[in-house]
């Protein structure tokens, strides 16, 4: 059952006025932000468990992730130790 003033229908919320495609996009770059330290935090685990350099790992943050070298950097510090 939805939740007062929930019109699942027209897929507003009455109360606030807010279209639920806003809601899915917001939703859904909240997820990628999360999705995103995770998989940082697995190729980190794995490379170091695999004895790669942190040059190679660096390299493979950049290239799996679409980052630049100071956003895998600043992932290394974080879960490289």
């Amino acid at each position: 059952m939805p939740a007062a003033g929930v019109r699942t229908e027209n897929r507003t919320n009455d109360e606030h006025k807010t279209d639920r495609s806003v809601i899915t996009t917001v939703t859904g770059a909240t997820n990628s932000t999360i999705n995103y330290v995770a998989y940082a935090e697995g190729i980190i685990e794995i490379g170091l468990e695999f004895g790669l350099s942190e040059k190679d790992i660096l390299e493979r943050l950049q290239n799996k992730l679409n980052i630049s070298l100071q956003a895998a950097q600043d992932y290394m510090e974080r879960f490289g130790k």
